[in-house]
């Protein structure tokens, strides 16, 4: 169960992971939702107006992804003794799999900044989630956020004005792509690393959608990535003898966090659809500008009024199609 090319394949799996994430959203519950401007981790970035967001696959079809089965071999002959030479001229043993995978994408997003803010790097946050159930009602933003999931989350240097960001799907800090075969890791030492080989599978980064098409709310946060943070710990030295190995493996810190520090981001994990979303106050004040008193109206209903309310956050609708031939 601990590895993910595996654990999606395993019923076992999700009996054991379900209750645990649902105890912890449980405590959850008991901790005070975030809040636009007070509170610890307060959701709005006052100056950055996340305009817009929107994928562009290599169709060029705005918003519209695909996913179809691919293939893949691998080598059996050092996993697995099949009594062959490759001295006398005998071919190894290649097993054929088949996969999901997904047509390549481009996020571009635009992000305008104001003068004012001092801050030059914001932190992308880059979440989706299913828009309808399985009776094809719309989802309560109560309901639909515990079902985003992360798709990225990477830095970026934004100018005063306009700024367009754009990242392509497979430079995710969630994913690796496909491990390498056993003589290729023996000849690259760098790769002998403990981060390399960490990370959710690349080919399996979007669900598989559906035939006649899935529709999925596609989000996007720009946060302060001078408060995001974290202290750098120097690694200690190697031991006598041991010269240090720069690894040329492609880290997923979403998914492994960063080898010998803390971890890769000050708020939490899940961040900002890890807590309860916050509730619509009703105020009232005297003539003298003092409040009177404040009630709470509602939760937040839907995901298109929490964003709403943070300048710093943009929404937009993507179908997933699954070809299947």
């Amino acid at each position: 169960m601990a590895d993910a090319s595996t654990a999606m394949r395993d019923p076992a799996f999700y009996r054991f992971h379900v209750p645990i994430a649902k105890i912890f959203d449980t405590h959850k519950h008991l901790l005070p939702p975030y809040h636009p401007t007070e509170g610890e981790y307060s959701l709005l970035w006052s100056g950055i107006d996340v305009e817009s967001i929107q994928v562009v696959p290599a169709s060029q079809k705005r918003n519209e992804l695909t996913t179809f089965w691919n293939h893949v071999s691998y080598d059996l002959s050092r996993g697995l003794d099949f009594n062959r030479s490759t001295e006398q001229g005998q071919s190894p043993i290649d097993v054929c799999v088949t996969h999901l995978d997904y047509e390549h994408f481009e996020y571009q997003i635009s992000i305008k900044k104001d003068p004012n803010v001092m801050s030059d790097t914001a932190s992308l946050r880059i979440f989706m989630a299913p828009r309808f159930d399985e009776a094809g009602r719309p989802y309560s933003f109560y309901e639909q956020r515990t079902l985003f999931f992360v798709l990225d989350y990477f830095t970026v240097k934004l100018e005063p004005g306009m700024n367009f960001v754009r990242r392509r799907s497979i430079d995710s800090s969630l994913t690796i792509s496909w491990p390498q075969r056993l003589e290729e890791l023996e000849r690259d030492t760098r790769k002998q690393t403990p981060d390399c080989g960490c990370g959710f599978p690349q080919h399996l980064l979007l669900p598989k959608g559906t035939k006649q098409g899935m529709i999925f709310d596609l989000f996007v946060m720009a946060t302060n990535a001078q408060e995001d943070a974290v202290p750098y710990r120097p690694p200690p030295p190697p031991g006598p003898g041991v010269k240090p190995r720069p690894a040329s493996c492609t880290p997923a810190p979403i998914y492994c966090g960063v080898i010998g520090q803390l971890y890769p981001d000050s708020k939490p994990m899940g961040y900002p659809f890890d807590r309860l979303p916050y509730s619509i106050h009703e105020t009232e004040t005297d003539s003298y500008g003092q409040l009177r008193y404040s009630r709470v109206v509602r939760m937040i209903q839907t995901i298109e009024e929490y964003t709403q309310g943070l300048s710093n956050t943009a929404l937009t609708q993507v179908r997933i199609t699954h070809m299947d031939a």
